[in-house]
């Protein structure tokens, strides 16, 4: 009747725990006395943090666009 949660890669931004941080992760684990899993969420919009990789992002049309074999599609709408 335990869960066990495995991370290959802890460091890794696609890991990223965002509700959690290693003080509280230690700080339960220790504690060890509450048999249920602490849940945790978000109450509001504020409190969503955006995905690291946004700064990259681009359209999906001009991403669709871009990969087509002719580059004076993506220089029609770019324009």
């Amino acid at each position: 009747n335990k869960l066990y949660i495995i991370d290959f890669n802890p460091w890794g931004p696609m890991t990223d725990s965002l509700l959690f941080d290693w003080p509280d992760l230690l700080t339960l684990s220790l504690q060890n006395n509450n048999e249920k899993p602490e849940f945790r969420y978000i109450n509001s919009q504020n409190g969503i943090k955006p995905n690291s990789y946004t700064q990259y992002a681009m359209p999906k049309d001009v991403a669709d666009i871009s990969r087509e074999r002719d580059i004076n599609k993506l220089a029609d709408v770019l324009s």
